[in-house]
């Protein structure tokens, strides 16, 4: 083998993720990655890096997993699970931590695995800590409450900006 240090560079690329993590995944390893993007703001920061590892056989996501799946589109997507799945063939209502839209449905088969873990500036966060798990029970099912208050809140500020402007 050659030495690292020697290697022709120019040979090597950059493999996309939507192309490596389901391969990863469904082999059995774990895959960490940068995360990009707001959706799960405030937990999963945009330059974080997370780290996935696959489902255990006949594991089932529970409600404030975050997990990572593939869209039908081939999209990679990290997402926390706010509804289970109720039944054989259910699938998954997920949403993103900072978003108050629709819940989205993912079927199960889609899901490639569970985030166990959160670095950020160099602090390891184990995402499965009971700590963790409760939290992300809260943050799922406060959805609907947060939701009630953003819409609350907004029919108040847009009234006061509209007399300023």
């Amino acid at each position: 083998m050659k030495n690292p240090d020697s290697m022709d560079t120019r040979s090597h690329r950059c493999v996309p993720l939507a192309e490596i993590a389901p391969e990863v995944l469904r082999r059995g390893g774990t895959i960490s990655f940068i995360a990009t993007g707001f959706s799960m703001w405030p937990h999963i920061r945009n330059g974080d890096m997370i780290t996935a590892r696959p489902l255990a056989t006949e594991e089932v996501p529970g409600t404030g997993w975050i997990i990572i799946y593939q869209t039908p589109h081939g999209h990679i997507v990290v997402h926390r699970v706010v509804a289970a799945a109720q039944g054989r063939g259910a699938g998954l209502g997920v949403r993103g931590d900072s978003q108050s839209g629709p819940i989205e449905q993912v079927a199960l088969e889609s899901v490639l695995g569970r985030i166990i873990v959160r670095q950020r500036q160099g602090k390891d966060v184990d995402m499965t800590s009971r700590t963790r798990e409760l939290e992300g029970w809260l943050v799922a099912r406060s959805g609907s409450i947060r939701i009630f208050l953003e819409r609350a809140l907004r029919s108040i500020v847009q009234p006061l900006r509209r007399r300023r402007g």
